[in-house]
């Protein structure tokens, strides 16, 4: 049975105030993010609660576009690595 991962913000973008303890799937500003979701060019957020939560399936869609060219964005610095 396959279930369903979800992200945090943090799990996502790092923190950029503390990257060396935080570093994060991609490296961005929060307000890049939310930007690049208001023009559709991130995944919108699973909502649970008043929390937002991101599912780890659609990241790493993202990233794998990312990483064969598809996605054009000068912010998405990529610290992504698949599992074997």
């Amino acid at each position: 049975m396959n279930r369903l991962k979800l992200l945090t913000l943090k799990e996502v973008i790092g923190d950029l105030t503390n990257p060396q303890n935080f570093p994060g799937l991609m490296s961005m500003s929060r307000a890049s993010w939310y930007e690049g979701i208001r023009k559709s060019i991130y995944p919108r957020p699973v909502k649970v609660g008043t929390r937002s939560y991101w599912r780890e399936k659609d990241i790493q869609m993202l990233l794998e576009s990312a990483n064969d060219g598809e996605l054009k964005s000068k912010d998405i610095s990529i610290n992504y690595q698949q599992n074997p």
